[in-house]
């Protein structure tokens, strides 16, 4: 088929149109805007506008979730796209609408005057919301320890040394379950494993959004506080954890549970073996109490 004619790129688009939420084009000499696919609830929200610009925006503006909306309203502007699309045939962008769960919308370049300037694109909605979640599961699979549901080993380890390459002061710490191996032994596996999950939850009870914090394995955990970077600040955050801990009640265990916490400060130039070594040192020396302990090396 020659496209020769508008018509013919109608005949396109309509028959491309199948695998869109909504196909448009807009003709930004003019600033119209042609549906060449349009459901009713956008229709709805283009037609009280005049102009494309403000119909797209309009339109975005009551189907984007108001998270997204902000970012999505700076790709829809038909002001901008032509500095934006500067040797470029299309662009892109992904958000979370209110109808259709994650989108992808795309601008196309349809045709250009002689001096280069857009003066027609195709706009496209398309649903990925499938495709998105399944991405974000492998990510959160490849990310995340499966037993406690936070930081696995190398997804938190990664972080940590970003941080220390980027400077961020606080304090990095280290600590196992005390006494692990007798709780496996006399209770079994299945309670051994509970024990794990509530110092996981201990942690998340403790910890802020912006703290990495990660099982290594086993009864082993860690974690990285940006911002925290004297020993009093440091000893608070410990008896925060250790009061957290305190309140575990795993049956049918009659004892307690306690964890030796080792904490060692960011320095200048200190590498993540290295900060890793001396707060391991401290969980040695908190070894020596039968409670829960921290030494700050």
């Amino acid at each position: 088929m020659n496209i020769n004619n508008k018509n013919d790129y109608y005949k396109v688009l309509d028959a491309l149109s199948e695998t869109y939420i909504a196909v448009a084009l807009f003709n930004l000499k003019s600033n119209v805007l042609k549906g060449i696919k349009l459901n009713t609830i956008i229709n709805k929200y283009a037609e009280c506008c005049e102009g494309a610009d403000e119909k797209v925006k309009n339109v975005m503006n009551n189907t984007v979730c108001p998270e997204h909306i902000c970012d999505v309203q700076d790709f829809v502007d038909l002001s901008t796209l032509n500095e934006r699309m500067i040797d470029r045939t299309s662009i892109s962008h992904i958000f979370e609408g209110k109808y259709h769960g994650w989108c992808k919308a795309k601008f196309i370049v349809l045709e250009r005057d002689e001096a280069g300037e857009l003066q027609q694109v195709i706009f496209t909605v398309e649903c990925v919301d499938e495709e998105k979640r399944r991405v974000d599961s492998l990510l959160y699979l490849s990310q995340t320890d499966l037993m406690t549901g936070i930081k696995n080993r190398g997804y938190g380890e990664e972080l940590i040394r970003k941080a220390l390459e980027d400077d961020v002061a606080g304090v990095f710490g280290l600590f196992d379950i005390d006494r692990f191996k007798h709780v496996n032994d006399i209770y079994g596996h299945r309670v051994g494993d509970i024990v794990v999950k509530e110092i996981a939850k201990a942690m998340q009870r403790t910890f802020g959004k912006d703290d990495i914090f990660l099982r290594l394995g086993g009864d082993e955990f860690a974690f990285y506080l940006p911002g925290v970077v004297d020993r009093h600040a440091a000893e608070d955050v410990a008896d925060r954890l250790f009061d957290n801990i305190d309140n575990i009640h795993v049956e049918p265990m009659k004892e307690g549970i306690a964890i030796s916490l080792g904490m060692s400060f960011y320095e200048p130039g200190i590498t993540f073996d290295t900060i890793y070594r001396k707060a391991d040192n401290g969980v040695y020396c908190s070894k020596r109490n039968k409670e829960c302990s921290v030494t700050i090396c």
